[in-house]
Protein backbone atom coordinates (compact mmCIF):
# COMPACT_ATOMS: atom_id res chain seq x y z
CA UNK A 1 0.00 0.00 0.00
CA UNK A 2 1.07 3.34 -0.83
CA UNK A 3 1.76 6.62 1.19
CA UNK A 4 -1.53 8.46 -0.41
CA UNK A 5 -3.26 5.13 -0.17
CA UNK A 6 -2.62 4.83 3.65
CA UNK A 7 -3.83 8.25 3.70
CA UNK A 8 -7.14 7.98 1.77
CA UNK A 9 -7.83 5.42 4.14
CA UNK A 10 -7.12 6.80 7.25
CA UNK A 11 -9.25 9.65 6.12
CA UNK A 12 -12.26 7.59 6.00
CA UNK A 13 -13.41 8.89 2.51
CA UNK A 14 -12.45 12.35 3.18
CA UNK A 15 -9.85 14.30 1.18
CA UNK A 16 -5.92 14.40 2.45
CA UNK A 17 -4.97 17.59 3.77
CA UNK A 18 -1.91 18.69 3.01
CA UNK A 19 0.54 21.84 3.54
CA UNK A 20 3.07 23.11 1.24
CA UNK A 21 6.29 24.29 1.40
CA UNK A 22 8.50 25.92 -0.81
CA UNK A 23 12.17 27.74 -0.64
CA UNK A 24 14.82 29.57 -2.49
CA UNK A 25 18.37 30.66 -1.71
CA UNK A 26 20.46 34.17 -2.26
CA UNK A 27 22.56 32.08 -4.85
CA UNK A 28 21.18 33.79 -8.63
CA UNK A 29 17.09 32.89 -7.66
CA UNK A 30 14.17 34.65 -8.20
CA UNK A 31 10.93 35.17 -6.79
CA UNK A 32 9.87 33.05 -9.98
CA UNK A 33 11.32 30.11 -8.33
CA UNK A 34 9.13 30.11 -5.76
CA UNK A 35 5.98 30.87 -7.67
CA UNK A 36 7.01 27.34 -10.13
CA UNK A 37 7.87 25.12 -7.09
CA UNK A 38 4.23 26.14 -5.49
CA UNK A 39 2.77 25.90 -8.88
CA UNK A 40 3.95 22.78 -9.18
CA UNK A 41 3.27 21.62 -5.93
CA UNK A 42 -0.48 22.40 -6.64
CA UNK A 43 -0.94 20.64 -9.63
CA UNK A 44 0.67 17.44 -7.92
CA UNK A 45 -2.07 17.70 -5.39
CA UNK A 46 -4.99 18.38 -7.70
CA UNK A 47 -4.03 15.22 -10.01
CA UNK A 48 -3.61 12.96 -6.29
CA UNK A 49 -6.49 14.54 -4.98
CA UNK A 50 -4.92 16.49 -2.26
CA UNK A 51 -6.19 19.81 -1.04
CA UNK A 52 -3.49 22.06 0.10
CA UNK A 53 -4.61 23.93 3.55
CA UNK A 54 -1.20 25.97 4.84
CA UNK A 55 1.41 27.35 2.78
CA UNK A 56 5.14 27.90 4.60
CA UNK A 57 6.98 29.87 1.85
CA UNK A 58 11.21 30.88 3.12
CA UNK A 59 12.53 33.69 0.51
CA UNK A 60 16.81 34.18 0.00
CA UNK A 61 16.86 31.68 2.78
CA UNK A 62 19.61 28.68 2.59
CA UNK A 63 18.73 25.00 3.36
CA UNK A 64 22.19 24.12 5.01
CA UNK A 65 20.47 26.14 8.46
CA UNK A 66 17.28 25.56 9.71
CA UNK A 67 17.10 29.22 10.89
CA UNK A 68 14.49 30.07 8.70
CA UNK A 69 11.18 31.51 10.00
CA UNK A 70 8.82 29.95 7.60
CA UNK A 71 10.04 26.64 8.38
CA UNK A 72 10.38 26.89 11.66
CA UNK A 73 6.70 27.68 11.69
CA UNK A 74 5.67 24.57 9.68
CA UNK A 75 7.20 22.41 11.98
CA UNK A 76 5.17 23.86 15.14
CA UNK A 77 2.56 23.95 13.74
CA UNK A 78 2.21 20.18 12.44
CA UNK A 79 2.15 19.45 15.55
CA UNK A 80 -1.88 20.80 15.65
CA UNK A 81 -2.72 18.40 13.03
CA UNK A 82 -4.36 20.07 10.27
CA UNK A 83 -2.79 18.45 7.75
CA UNK A 84 -1.25 14.88 7.86
CA UNK A 85 1.08 15.78 4.83
CA UNK A 86 3.82 18.08 4.18
CA UNK A 87 4.35 18.56 0.08
CA UNK A 88 7.98 19.74 -1.37
CA UNK A 89 9.05 20.11 -4.56
CA UNK A 90 12.19 18.64 -4.31
CA UNK A 91 14.14 17.47 -1.04
CA UNK A 92 16.20 20.20 -1.10
CA UNK A 93 13.98 22.80 -0.43
CA UNK A 94 13.10 20.92 3.16
CA UNK A 95 17.22 20.63 3.92
CA UNK A 96 20.51 20.12 2.06
CA UNK A 97 22.25 19.33 5.37
CA UNK A 98 21.66 15.58 6.60
CA UNK A 99 21.59 15.53 10.45
CA UNK A 100 18.67 18.44 9.94
CA UNK A 101 16.96 16.46 7.32
CA UNK A 102 16.88 13.39 9.74
CA UNK A 103 16.19 15.07 12.47
CA UNK A 104 13.04 17.16 11.02
CA UNK A 105 11.80 14.36 9.29
CA UNK A 106 11.14 12.87 12.97
CA UNK A 107 9.59 15.32 13.92
CA UNK A 108 7.05 15.34 11.15
CA UNK A 109 6.50 11.47 11.52
CA UNK A 110 6.23 11.88 15.98
CA UNK A 111 3.06 14.62 14.88
CA UNK A 112 1.86 11.90 12.29
CA UNK A 113 2.76 14.27 9.52
CA UNK A 114 4.72 12.55 6.46
CA UNK A 115 6.98 14.09 3.70
CA UNK A 116 6.48 13.90 -0.14
CA UNK A 117 9.14 15.43 -2.71
CA UNK A 118 6.92 15.79 -6.67
CA UNK A 119 9.84 15.48 -8.60
CA UNK A 120 11.21 12.15 -6.51
CA UNK A 121 9.73 8.89 -6.26
CA UNK A 122 9.98 8.01 -2.81
CA UNK A 123 7.39 6.92 -0.42
CA UNK A 124 7.88 6.85 3.18
CA UNK A 125 5.55 3.27 3.25
CA UNK A 126 8.01 1.54 1.53
CA UNK A 127 11.47 -0.04 2.56
CA UNK A 128 13.07 0.92 -0.47
CA UNK A 129 12.87 4.76 0.39
CA UNK A 130 15.19 4.68 3.08
CA UNK A 131 17.94 3.52 0.93
CA UNK A 132 16.89 6.22 -1.99
CA UNK A 133 16.04 8.94 0.42
CA UNK A 134 19.54 8.68 2.29
CA UNK A 135 21.11 8.75 -1.44
CA UNK A 136 19.22 11.69 -2.29
CA UNK A 137 19.97 13.81 1.29
CA UNK A 138 23.76 12.61 0.63
CA UNK A 139 24.04 14.00 -2.77
CA UNK A 140 22.06 17.36 -2.00
CA UNK A 141 25.00 17.73 1.19
CA UNK A 142 27.86 16.82 -1.33
CA UNK A 143 26.31 19.77 -3.45
CA UNK A 144 26.01 22.45 -1.08
CA UNK A 145 29.42 22.20 0.12
CA UNK A 146 30.75 21.43 -3.13
CA UNK A 147 29.35 24.65 -4.42
CA UNK A 148 30.32 26.43 -1.25
CA UNK A 149 33.92 25.07 -2.34
CA UNK A 150 33.70 26.48 -5.74
CA UNK A 151 32.30 29.58 -4.68
CA UNK A 152 35.10 29.98 -1.62
CA UNK A 153 37.70 29.31 -4.98
CA UNK A 154 35.91 32.47 -6.88
CA UNK A 155 36.27 34.85 -4.07
CA UNK A 156 39.97 34.02 -3.22
CA UNK A 157 40.86 34.75 -7.02
CA UNK A 158 39.00 38.31 -6.64
CA UNK A 159 41.01 39.18 -3.69
CA UNK A 160 44.37 38.19 -5.26
CA UNK A 161 43.80 40.96 -7.75
CA UNK A 162 41.94 43.08 -4.72
CA UNK A 163 38.79 43.09 -5.79
CA UNK A 164 35.60 43.61 -3.59
CA UNK A 165 34.35 39.98 -2.38
CA UNK A 166 30.84 40.90 -1.70
CA UNK A 167 28.65 42.77 0.97
CA UNK A 168 28.38 46.36 1.80
CA UNK A 169 31.85 48.42 1.26
CA UNK A 170 33.59 49.96 4.61
CA UNK A 171 32.47 53.05 5.39
CA UNK A 172 34.64 55.80 3.45
CA UNK A 173 35.22 53.37 0.45
CA UNK A 174 32.84 52.96 -2.92
CA UNK A 175 33.17 50.00 -5.15
CA UNK A 176 34.36 50.77 -8.34
CA UNK A 177 31.63 49.29 -11.37
CA UNK A 178 34.53 48.61 -13.93
CA UNK A 179 36.99 47.05 -11.95
CA UNK A 180 35.07 46.41 -8.87
CA UNK A 181 37.83 47.69 -6.33
CA UNK A 182 37.19 50.18 -3.62
CA UNK A 183 37.89 53.47 -4.06
CA UNK A 184 37.58 56.18 -1.48
CA UNK A 185 34.34 58.36 -0.67
CA UNK A 186 35.46 61.35 0.25
CA UNK A 187 32.31 62.50 2.21
CA UNK A 188 32.42 59.37 4.26
CA UNK A 189 36.62 59.36 4.55
CA UNK A 190 35.86 62.45 6.63
CA UNK A 191 34.42 60.39 9.33
CA UNK A 192 36.61 57.85 9.80
CA UNK A 193 39.55 60.68 10.10
CA UNK A 194 37.88 62.20 12.44
CA UNK A 195 37.15 58.96 14.00
CA UNK A 196 41.27 58.34 14.00
CA UNK A 197 42.08 61.82 15.03
CA UNK A 198 39.63 61.44 18.03
CA UNK A 199 41.20 58.34 19.28
CA UNK A 200 44.52 59.88 18.95
CA UNK A 201 43.61 62.77 20.99
CA UNK A 202 42.59 60.06 24.25
CA UNK A 203 38.84 60.18 23.68
CA UNK A 204 36.72 57.06 24.34
CA UNK A 205 34.02 55.76 22.35
CA UNK A 206 31.15 57.36 24.06
CA UNK A 207 32.87 60.65 23.29
CA UNK A 208 33.56 59.83 19.73
CA UNK A 209 30.24 59.21 19.04
CA UNK A 210 28.64 62.01 20.48
CA UNK A 211 31.07 64.22 18.30
CA UNK A 212 30.41 62.32 15.08
CA UNK A 213 26.56 62.64 16.20
CA UNK A 214 26.97 66.62 16.74
CA UNK A 215 28.84 66.93 13.46
CA UNK A 216 26.06 64.79 11.76
CA UNK A 217 28.23 61.74 9.93
CA UNK A 218 26.30 58.53 9.95
CA UNK A 219 27.66 54.84 9.07
CA UNK A 220 27.22 53.62 5.82
CA UNK A 221 23.66 52.40 6.53
CA UNK A 222 22.66 55.99 7.73
CA UNK A 223 22.23 55.13 11.85
CA UNK A 224 24.09 56.95 14.26
CA UNK A 225 27.51 55.26 15.35
CA UNK A 226 27.61 52.81 18.47
CA UNK A 227 30.85 51.37 19.67
CA UNK A 228 30.64 48.02 17.29
CA UNK A 229 30.95 49.93 14.50
CA UNK A 230 33.59 52.24 15.74
CA UNK A 231 35.39 48.94 16.55
CA UNK A 232 35.42 47.71 13.20
CA UNK A 233 36.67 50.70 11.76
CA UNK A 234 39.44 51.54 14.38
CA UNK A 235 40.49 47.93 13.74
CA UNK A 236 40.44 47.75 9.77
CA UNK A 237 43.59 47.78 7.86
CA UNK A 238 41.96 48.29 4.63
CA UNK A 239 42.26 52.10 6.20
CA UNK A 240 46.05 52.26 5.95
CA UNK A 241 45.94 51.01 2.58
CA UNK A 242 46.29 47.11 3.37
CA UNK A 243 43.85 44.80 1.56
CA UNK A 244 42.77 41.56 3.77
CA UNK A 245 40.53 38.93 2.78
CA UNK A 246 39.27 36.03 5.03
CA UNK A 247 40.31 38.28 8.30
CA UNK A 248 37.46 36.73 10.39
CA UNK A 249 37.99 33.13 11.94
CA UNK A 250 35.50 30.95 10.43
CA UNK A 251 32.42 29.72 12.62
CA UNK A 252 32.19 26.96 14.76
CA UNK A 253 31.53 23.60 12.99
CA UNK A 254 29.06 22.74 16.10
CA UNK A 255 27.38 25.98 17.11
CA UNK A 256 27.78 27.71 13.70
CA UNK A 257 28.51 31.10 15.57
CA UNK A 258 31.14 33.75 14.40
CA UNK A 259 33.33 35.84 16.29
CA UNK A 260 33.81 38.35 14.10
CA UNK A 261 36.50 40.30 16.26
CA UNK A 262 38.37 36.79 16.30
CA UNK A 263 41.71 37.03 13.70
CA UNK A 264 41.82 34.05 11.28
CA UNK A 265 44.95 31.91 11.08
CA UNK A 266 48.03 34.07 8.49
CA UNK A 267 47.87 31.33 6.30
CA UNK A 268 44.36 31.75 5.72
CA UNK A 269 43.83 35.35 4.86
CA UNK A 270 45.15 37.21 1.89
CA UNK A 271 46.88 40.10 2.52
CA UNK A 272 47.83 43.05 -0.37
CA UNK A 273 50.08 45.97 0.59
CA UNK A 274 48.80 49.11 -1.08
CA UNK A 275 45.90 46.67 -2.29
CA UNK A 276 43.02 49.85 -1.56
CA UNK A 277 43.75 53.69 -1.33
CA UNK A 278 44.72 54.43 1.95
CA UNK A 279 42.26 56.36 3.94
CA UNK A 280 44.84 57.45 6.80
CA UNK A 281 48.45 57.13 7.09
CA UNK A 282 50.25 53.88 8.29
CA UNK A 283 51.33 55.91 11.48
CA UNK A 284 48.17 57.42 12.22
CA UNK A 285 46.75 53.45 12.22
CA UNK A 286 49.53 51.86 13.83
CA UNK A 287 49.70 54.69 16.40
CA UNK A 288 45.81 53.55 16.57
CA UNK A 289 46.50 50.03 17.73
CA UNK A 290 48.49 50.50 20.29
CA UNK A 291 46.30 53.08 22.13
CA UNK A 292 43.56 50.05 21.92
CA UNK A 293 46.19 47.69 23.36
CA UNK A 294 46.87 49.46 26.06
CA UNK A 295 42.73 50.31 27.00
CA UNK A 296 42.61 46.25 26.81
CA UNK A 297 45.16 45.97 29.52
CA UNK A 298 43.12 48.13 31.85
CA UNK A 299 42.36 46.64 34.98
CA UNK A 300 38.24 45.79 34.44
CA UNK A 301 37.82 45.49 37.79
CA UNK A 302 37.85 49.10 39.39
CA UNK A 303 34.37 50.46 39.35
CA UNK A 304 34.12 53.60 37.27
CA UNK A 305 34.44 56.73 39.37
CA UNK A 306 35.05 55.46 42.18
CA UNK A 307 38.70 56.25 42.29
CA UNK A 308 41.13 57.50 38.96
CA UNK A 309 44.21 55.83 38.37
CA UNK A 310 46.42 57.94 36.13
CA UNK A 311 48.78 54.67 35.88
CA UNK A 312 46.02 52.17 35.46
CA UNK A 313 47.54 49.81 32.64
CA UNK A 314 50.79 50.95 32.87
CA UNK A 315 52.26 49.69 36.11
CA UNK A 316 54.14 45.73 35.98
CA UNK A 317 55.64 43.05 38.42
CA UNK A 318 59.17 42.81 38.20
CA UNK A 319 59.03 39.73 40.23
CA UNK A 320 55.84 37.81 38.42
CA UNK A 321 55.35 40.04 35.28
CA UNK A 322 51.89 40.27 36.30
CA UNK A 323 49.94 44.27 36.01
CA UNK A 324 49.58 46.07 38.85
CA UNK A 325 46.13 47.18 39.97
CA UNK A 326 44.43 49.54 41.63
CA UNK A 327 42.96 48.82 45.19
CA UNK A 328 41.89 50.72 47.80
CA UNK A 329 41.20 49.74 51.60
CA UNK A 330 39.04 51.32 54.56
CA UNK A 331 41.06 52.58 57.14
CA UNK A 332 39.60 52.69 60.81
CA UNK A 333 38.16 55.72 62.12
CA UNK A 334 37.95 58.99 60.50
CA UNK A 335 41.13 58.26 58.30
CA UNK A 336 41.41 58.37 54.44
CA UNK A 337 41.18 55.36 52.82
CA UNK A 338 44.48 53.63 52.11
CA UNK A 339 44.90 53.97 48.32
CA UNK A 340 47.65 51.96 46.20
CA UNK A 341 48.55 49.88 43.46
CA UNK A 342 49.64 45.91 44.04
CA UNK A 343 50.22 43.18 42.02
CA UNK A 344 47.54 41.64 40.25
CA UNK A 345 48.54 38.17 41.12
CA UNK A 346 48.30 39.30 44.91
CA UNK A 347 44.79 40.62 44.24
CA UNK A 348 43.26 37.25 43.28
CA UNK A 349 44.47 35.50 46.09
CA UNK A 350 46.11 32.35 43.91
CA UNK A 351 47.82 29.91 45.69
CA UNK A 352 51.12 31.38 44.08
CA UNK A 353 50.58 35.03 45.52
CA UNK A 354 52.43 37.22 44.62
CA UNK A 355 54.99 38.63 47.59
CA UNK A 356 55.96 42.16 45.66
CA UNK A 357 55.07 45.25 47.56
CA UNK A 358 52.38 47.64 47.14
CA UNK A 359 53.18 51.40 45.88
CA UNK A 360 50.80 54.49 46.99
CA UNK A 361 49.06 55.87 44.53
CA UNK A 362 49.38 59.57 45.33
CA UNK A 363 53.19 59.10 46.01
CA UNK A 364 53.78 57.07 42.36
CA UNK A 365 51.72 59.20 40.54
CA UNK A 366 53.38 62.33 41.84
CA UNK A 367 57.09 61.01 41.12
CA UNK A 368 55.83 59.83 37.38
CA UNK A 369 54.69 63.15 36.62
CA UNK A 370 57.53 64.92 38.22
CA UNK A 371 59.19 62.59 35.07
CA UNK A 372 57.08 63.68 32.95
CA UNK A 373 57.23 67.73 34.02
CA UNK A 374 60.80 67.80 33.96
CA UNK A 375 61.16 65.74 30.18
CA UNK A 376 58.21 67.84 28.35
CA UNK A 377 58.07 71.56 30.24
CA UNK A 378 61.71 72.34 29.76
CA UNK A 379 63.05 75.60 26.99
CA UNK A 380 64.16 73.00 24.55
CA UNK A 381 60.64 70.94 24.22
CA UNK A 382 58.66 74.10 24.53
CA UNK A 383 60.61 75.62 21.22
CA UNK A 384 59.74 71.77 19.91
CA UNK A 385 55.90 72.23 20.52
CA UNK A 386 55.95 75.60 19.35
CA UNK A 387 56.93 74.20 15.76
CA UNK A 388 55.23 71.49 15.39
CA UNK A 389 52.29 73.24 16.58
CA UNK A 390 52.84 76.09 13.57
CA UNK A 391 53.47 72.85 11.35
CA UNK A 392 50.22 71.28 12.11
CA UNK A 393 48.44 74.25 11.28
CA UNK A 394 50.09 74.62 7.83
CA UNK A 395 49.42 71.34 7.37
CA UNK A 396 45.42 71.42 8.64
CA UNK A 397 45.05 73.97 6.13
CA UNK A 398 46.70 72.35 3.14
CA UNK A 399 44.55 69.64 4.29
CA UNK A 400 41.17 71.34 4.23
CA UNK A 401 41.96 73.42 0.95
CA UNK A 402 42.76 69.53 -0.75
CA UNK A 403 39.24 68.21 0.45
CA UNK A 404 37.30 71.45 -0.70
CA UNK A 405 39.36 70.46 -4.31
CA UNK A 406 38.16 66.76 -4.22
CA UNK A 407 34.52 67.92 -3.53
CA UNK A 408 34.34 70.63 -6.01
CA UNK A 409 36.03 67.98 -8.51
CA UNK A 410 33.03 65.49 -7.77
CA UNK A 411 30.47 68.47 -8.33
CA UNK A 412 31.43 69.16 -11.69
CA UNK A 413 32.01 65.38 -12.72
CA UNK A 414 28.24 65.22 -11.67
CA UNK A 415 27.45 68.64 -13.29
CA UNK A 416 29.01 66.43 -16.60
CA UNK A 417 26.84 63.40 -16.55
CA UNK A 418 23.63 65.30 -16.28
CA UNK A 419 24.19 67.49 -18.94
CA UNK A 420 25.15 63.96 -20.82
CA UNK A 421 21.66 62.49 -19.67
CA UNK A 422 19.87 66.05 -20.27
CA UNK A 423 21.49 65.87 -23.75
CA UNK A 424 20.00 62.59 -24.40
CA UNK A 425 17.07 63.46 -23.42
CA UNK A 426 16.76 66.08 -25.57
CA UNK A 427 17.41 64.16 -28.43
CA UNK A 428 14.37 61.92 -27.88
CA UNK A 429 13.72 58.60 -26.36
CA UNK A 430 11.17 56.06 -25.75
CA UNK A 431 9.30 56.31 -22.61
CA UNK A 432 10.40 52.95 -20.49
CA UNK A 433 14.68 54.46 -21.35
CA UNK A 434 13.04 58.20 -20.04
CA UNK A 435 12.38 56.84 -16.66
CA UNK A 436 15.24 55.00 -16.56
CA UNK A 437 17.37 58.28 -17.33
CA UNK A 438 14.95 60.84 -15.02
CA UNK A 439 15.53 57.99 -12.08
CA UNK A 440 19.67 58.21 -12.68
CA UNK A 441 19.59 62.16 -12.91
CA UNK A 442 17.37 62.20 -9.41
CA UNK A 443 20.09 59.94 -7.28
CA UNK A 444 22.72 62.36 -9.15
CA UNK A 445 21.04 65.30 -8.14
CA UNK A 446 20.43 63.85 -4.56
CA UNK A 447 24.52 62.78 -4.43
CA UNK A 448 25.28 66.82 -5.61
CA UNK A 449 23.22 67.95 -2.72
CA UNK A 450 24.99 65.70 -0.22
CA UNK A 451 28.37 67.07 -1.57
CA UNK A 452 27.95 70.67 -1.68
CA UNK A 453 26.56 69.84 2.03
CA UNK A 454 30.20 68.57 3.05
CA UNK A 455 31.26 71.70 0.67
CA UNK A 456 29.41 74.51 3.21
CA UNK A 457 30.38 72.57 6.30
CA UNK A 458 34.09 72.84 5.00
CA UNK A 459 33.77 76.35 3.92
CA UNK A 460 32.21 77.26 7.72
CA UNK A 461 35.02 76.09 9.29
CA UNK A 462 37.70 78.48 9.85
CA UNK A 463 41.43 78.51 8.80
CA UNK A 464 43.79 77.76 11.60
CA UNK A 465 45.59 80.79 12.21
CA UNK A 466 49.60 80.49 13.26
CA UNK A 467 49.98 82.21 16.60
CA UNK A 468 52.45 84.60 17.75
CA UNK A 469 55.46 82.46 19.01
CA UNK A 470 54.78 84.38 22.42
CA UNK A 471 50.86 83.51 22.67
CA UNK A 472 52.34 79.47 22.51
CA UNK A 473 55.29 80.53 25.20
CA UNK A 474 52.38 82.06 27.64
CA UNK A 475 49.84 79.05 27.06
CA UNK A 476 52.70 76.23 27.68
CA UNK A 477 53.70 77.90 31.03
CA UNK A 478 49.81 78.04 31.71
CA UNK A 479 49.85 74.43 30.45
CA UNK A 480 52.83 73.73 32.85
CA UNK A 481 50.96 75.43 36.00
CA UNK A 482 47.76 73.28 35.46
CA UNK A 483 50.01 69.91 35.08
CA UNK A 484 51.20 71.07 38.32
CA UNK A 485 47.98 71.19 40.16
CA UNK A 486 46.72 67.94 38.24
CA UNK A 487 43.91 69.86 36.43
CA UNK A 488 44.88 69.62 33.11
CA UNK A 489 42.45 67.98 30.64
CA UNK A 490 45.27 65.91 29.00
CA UNK A 491 46.84 64.76 32.06
CA UNK A 492 45.98 60.75 31.22
CA UNK A 493 46.82 61.86 27.69
CA UNK A 494 50.20 62.98 28.24
CA UNK A 495 50.59 59.64 30.97
CA UNK A 496 49.24 57.24 27.72
CA UNK A 497 52.05 59.19 25.54
CA UNK A 498 55.00 59.40 27.23
CA UNK A 499 54.79 56.54 30.21
CA UNK A 500 55.52 53.28 28.34
CA UNK A 501 55.35 51.06 31.51
CA UNK A 502 56.37 51.33 35.26
CA UNK A 503 58.36 48.46 36.71
CA UNK A 504 58.08 47.54 40.43
CA UNK A 505 61.16 45.39 41.73
CA UNK A 506 61.88 44.41 45.47
CA UNK A 507 62.92 48.00 46.55
CA UNK A 508 63.59 49.26 43.32
CA UNK A 509 61.68 51.61 40.64
CA UNK A 510 62.04 51.16 36.94
CA UNK A 511 60.10 54.25 34.64
CA UNK A 512 60.22 53.52 31.01
CA UNK A 513 59.71 56.47 29.37
CA UNK A 514 58.74 56.69 25.64
CA UNK A 515 58.19 59.74 23.39
CA UNK A 516 55.55 61.09 20.85
CA UNK A 517 57.14 61.89 17.72
CA UNK A 518 54.32 64.92 17.29
CA UNK A 519 56.00 66.54 20.85
CA UNK A 520 59.68 64.93 20.91
CA UNK A 521 62.38 64.65 19.34
CA UNK A 522 64.31 61.68 21.14
CA UNK A 523 63.80 59.04 23.57
CA UNK A 524 65.21 59.50 26.93
CA UNK A 525 66.78 56.21 28.51
CA UNK A 526 65.56 54.01 30.91
CA UNK A 527 66.36 55.12 34.82
CA UNK A 528 66.38 53.39 37.96
CA UNK A 529 65.21 54.83 41.20
CA UNK A 530 64.60 53.73 44.75
CA UNK A 531 61.24 54.06 45.99
CA UNK A 532 60.60 55.63 49.69
CA UNK A 533 58.38 53.26 52.21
Amino acid sequence: MSLLERLRRQANGGLVTAALYARFSSDNQRNESIDAQVRAIKEFAKVNGIVIVAEYVDRAKSATTDDRPEFQRMIQESAKGNFRLLIVHKLDRFARNRNDSIAYRMKLQRNKVALLSVLEPFDEDRPESILLQSVIEGMNEFYSRNLAREVRKGLKENALRCKHTGGSPPLGYDVDRSTRQLVINEREAQAVREIFQLTLEGKGYSAITARLRLDGYKTKSGRDFGKNSLYEILHNPKYKGVYVYNRASPADPYTKKRNSHQENMPEDMIVVQGGVPAIVSEETFDRVQEILKRRKKVYRGIKKNQEQYLLRGKIICGVCGCSYVGNRKKSTGNRAPNISYRCNRQSRLTNIACKNREVNRDYIETFVLDRIEKSIFNKRTASIIIQKFEDYAREKNRERSETLRRLEAQVKEIDSKLENLSDILADGVERRQRTIILSKMEKLEDEKSGIQGYIAQAQASLELDVPDKEELRQCFLEAQSLFRKRSLEEMQQLVDLYVEKVIVKEGLLHVIQTCSSLIFMQKDNPRTFKPRD
